[in-house]
């Protein structure tokens, strides 16, 4: 997936940010189609705590979402740049964005429609997908790559591997299915890392992320932070 800003087809003057698939899952048809159905799903949600969808589709084989432009930095760009000073984001700012991420899910959770009888799913949740404005609000992106990201024919990215579920892993070959557990394992992923400072399932090789995620082994997030600053609260 690439992200670009650019001027929107239908105006002069107003800009969106285009999401396209890698060309290599261009070249698979069937994925194009799953990436625009999703899209189109995602762009039924009723909250603005994520990116408003303007257009999806797939033209001269290349498949594309256009949503609004979100003025902000992604989550990844501010854990690298805390990895690289050698700390990690201070814990009032994590938790906040923590409960503006879960409230967010919820409200997509709870949107149940005729094309999502289980609500609908975001499918893609992580550092990638979520962006923080400088006011500190999350607003979540839809990259509408529930599917695709898990897909066999489907170029493998570790970084997006590692916050899907077991059960989006094994099962890539699903038209339909995801259910709002997808997200709860990404988001306890995505807050994991968010708080120690590294990746729950870490590893660059895909295959490798694969088999960490089919068999999890991590740490509970309270024997590796301090949670006296209200994190054992925000946890339960």
């Amino acid at each position: 997936m690439t992200i670009r800003v650019l001027t929107h087809k239908y105006t002069e003057t107003y800009p969106v940010m285009l999401l396209r698939l890698r060309q290599a899952a261009n070249d698979q048809p069937a994925l194009g189609g799953v990436f625009v159905r999703d899209a189109k799903l995602l762009a039924l949600s009723p909250t603005r705590r994520m990116a408003r969808m303007m257009d999806a589709a797939s033209s001269d084989g290349q498949a594309f979402i256009a949503i609004e432009p979100i003025h902000g930095l992604p989550l990844r760009e501010l854990l690298d740049a805390a990895v690289l000073r050698r700390e990690t984001l201070t814990m009032p700012a994590l938790i906040q964005l923590a409960v503006q991420i879960a409230e967010t899910l919820a409200l997509l959770h709870r949107s149940v429609l005729p094309e999502a009888p289980t609500g609908i799913v975001h499918g893609d949740l992580g550092p990638h997908s979520i962006w923080v404005t400088p006011e500190g609000r999350a607003r979540l992106v839809p990259t509408a790559l529930g599917h695709v990201a898990c897909h066999p024919a489907a170029p493998k990215s570790a970084e997006h591997l590692r916050y899907k579920a077991p059960e989006q892993i094994a099962r890539p070959l699903l038209a339909r299915g995801l259910d709002p557990r997808v997200d709860v394992f990404a988001f306890g992923a995505v807050v994991w890392e968010a708080f120690v400072g590294r990746p729950a399932f870490g590893g660059d090789d895909p295959d490798e992320v694969m088999r960490a995620v089919a068999d999890p082994a991590v740490p509970a997030l309270t024997d590796e932070v301090d949670a006296s600053q209200g994190l054992s609260y925000v946890l339960g």
